[in-house]
């Protein structure tokens, strides 16, 4: 929507991902400003407004869907207006304060034009023709309330103990990833390495260089032991290159003759250097290209009484397309060690 609308203004921005990039400067849709807790907020009120304000089914619906499209369609001119004023003021407003300033008073007037739409529709309070009184059912005051709280409570009973429960289950000993299995590895550490992985909130982290087979190429792995707070395997603030220095170029799937997939990003840096950079990750029992399944598989395994612990494995080398055979026999022979390598645990970890 926000390119839309800076394309018919006349502003020039290049998209790469995440990033918008204008003249005056570049813009990163972070987590924190993407605009899903506003999302989220809009239809929790959209469903209280609905439940108070009407009777009919289909006008609850009608606002429901009105909940869900204003704030998508609203947030998309929240980006537009952000990127704009930058452009603007050279890049000194709508960043820092004057963006979550901009952000909060944009949600405010959302929702104020919510209630003001929804109050045409909103249903009259029913009177009673004899008396011309409104008709007030007792019954509900005195025993409606009584179930849904004794549930509710019970519900919430239970919750803590199985919270507690879950939480005692998933102390685990955190040991460091071992690679030593791996064959050919030349360096302990590629600190310095080009595309140089950032990852946070992990327990641990290695990166060394393997020469293979002709190959040559940098590996990475970084472990999380649980999943929850900072310590987030998925999380848009970890990067798998120094997005400064490098841009996306492309992405597909890296297929074996197995049937085995690892995701595979093409980037490029201003020189014109491209390298592969093929990733995957590791839970307790599967390894996954994607990140929402391993976001739903961690959650299970939390609820079946483990920490959600996981692993992302990252290669990477000059693209080549003659070397193509090569990196997936590597991949075959070593995804294996790999997983071996991570320090899973029977019980405690992965729960099982």
């Amino acid at each position: 929507i926000a390119i839309v609308l800076l394309n018919w203004v006349g502003v020039p921005v290049f998209r790469n991902g995440l990033y918008l990039d204008i003249p005056a400067g570049r813009f990163f849709v972070a987590e924190a400003c993407s605009g899903i807790r506003f999302f989220v907020a809009s239809i929790a009120f959209g469903a209280v407004y609905a439940h108070l304000s009407y009777q009919s089914l289909q006008r609850k619906f009608l606002f429901m869907c009105l909940a869900v499209v204003v704030p998508i369609i609203a947030n998309g001119l929240r980006v537009f207006g952000i990127i704009l004023i930058g452009h603007l003021s050279d890049m000194e407003y709508a960043a820092g304060a004057d963006h979550l300033i901009y952000g909060w008073v944009f949600f405010a007037i959302v929702m104020l034009l919510l209630i003001f739409v929804g109050e045409f529709w909103r249903d009259l309070p029913v009177a009673d023709k004899a008396e011309g009184a409104l008709v007030v059912n007792e019954g509900w005051r005195s025993k409606g309330l009584v179930v849904p709280l004794l549930i509710s409570l019970l519900i919430l009973s239970v919750w803590a103990v199985w919270g507690g429960m879950l939480q005692r289950s998933s102390l685990v000993d955190e040991r460091p990833i071992d690679l030593g299995e791996l064959s050919g590895v030349t360096e302990s550490s590629v600190a310095n390495a080009p595309w140089q992985p950032q990852f946070q909130g992990y327990s641990d982290s290695v990166q060394i260089t393997v020469e293979d087979d002709f190959l040559r190429l940098d590996a990475f792995a970084a472990w999380y032991p649980y999943s929850g707070g900072r310590s987030e395997l998925i999380a848009s603030a970890n990067r798998l290159y120094r997005d400064r220095f490098w841009s996306l170029a492309s992405s597909d799937l890296l297929v074996l003759d197995d049937g085995s997939t690892f995701n595979r990003l093409t980037i490029t840096n201003p020189a014109g250097e491209k390298r592969w950079l093929i990733y995957w990750y590791v839970l307790s029992e599967r390894e996954l290209t994607s990140a929402p399944l391993v976001k739903f598989y961690q959650a299970y395994d939390k609820l079946s009484g483990g920490a959600g612990a996981g692993a992302v494995i990252a290669i990477s080398l000059p693209v080549n397309i003659a070397l193509e055979s090569k990196v997936k026999g590597f991949l075959h022979k070593n995804v294996k060690v790999f997983r071996e390598a991570l320090p899973f645990k029977e019980r405690g970890v992965n729960g099982h």
